[in-house]
């Protein structure tokens, strides 16, 4: 990284998203920070994966104990926390690319949200899911659980698409479509990346 780089990514600083924070009012204003809006949620637990919203309004951030937060990217507040089903860990998400639908899986399953209705749209069943992805187009979905990798339609009923076998030992860990959709890549735990067309 060159010196001219390195003073530029210096002089920005880095601002915390946390519902609950320990800088008060008067000191939150002199660094110019948003003010505090919401001071009532605490969470204590790990985050596991982020993903912003393609209008880059809001993000959405997951934890071990399977919440579901959406924030607001500008003033920097918690504006809602959904379930995933339980007090398991939720480890991947995903924004379809209208920002209606948001995927998240983890191991309560795979459950694809409506933000629209604030609804659940779609529920894979109670399986354990690592890695979940829309494609470019917004058309199809995957997930991955255990050995296999399943490719839905989201523009019809929630149809199956394509499922592919993984011959990993243990398991698949992440899923991520190709180009125009033409094929899944998934990561194992066995540190090898398949790629299905």
């Amino acid at each position: 990284i060159s010196l001219h780089s390195w003073n530029i990514c210096k002089a920005v600083k880095p601002f915390i998203l946390r519902p609950e924070s320990r800088i008060n009012q008067k000191g939150r204003e002199k660094r110019n920070l948003p003010p505090i809006v919401n001071t009532t949620v605490k969470i204590k637990d790990k985050y596991t994966a982020i993903d912003i919203h393609p209008d880059g309004m809001f993000l959405a951030a997951l934890t071990q104990s399977g919440a579901v937060q959406l924030w607001d990217a500008k003033s920097c507040v918690l504006q809602q926390t959904l379930s995933n089903g339980g007090k398991n860990s939720a480890k991947s998400c995903s924004f379809s690319e209208n920002g209606y639908f948001f995927a998240v899986s983890g191991d309560e399953g795979c459950k694809i949200w409506d933000l629209r209705k604030n609804t659940v749209a779609h529920d894979f069943g109670n399986e354990k899911c690592s890695g979940v992805a829309f494609d470019k187009s917004g058309k199809y979905v995957a997930y991955c659980s255990g050995k296999t990798a399943k490719v839905y339609n989201v523009k019809g009923e929630w149809d199956i698409v394509q499922t592919f076998d993984n011959k990993s030992k243990k398991g698949n860990h992440c899923v991520q479509f190709l180009k125009d959709a033409n094929g899944v890549v998934v990561g194992g735990g066995d540190h090898n990346l398949r790629v299905f067309q």
